[in-house]
């Protein structure tokens, strides 16, 4: 028996990324201060806070992007 190796789709061919609930949930409480994008070339998450001198970060992983982002906050 052979088995299917997994196939491996270039991230700039990735059209959507598809998002949890909590995940919109948690978005949804920092976008006042932060603006946040997908950088698809680079696989990864790019969250900028909204002022002039204001923090930016990145991140492959969304939930770590929104834990620091929260975490900023508190500051």
């Amino acid at each position: 028996m052979t088995q299917a190796l997994p196939t491996v789709v270039p991230a700039w061919h990735v059209r959507y990324v598809n998002l949890t609930p909590h995940q919109l949930d948690r978005m949804g409480r920092v976008m006042d201060t932060w603006s946040i994008l997908w950088d698809k070339r680079r696989s990864l998450w790019i969250a900028a806070e909204d002022a002039p001198d204001g923090e930016q970060i990145e991140e492959a992983d969304l939930d770590v992007l929104l834990t620091r982002m929260e975490h900023a906050m508190k500051r």
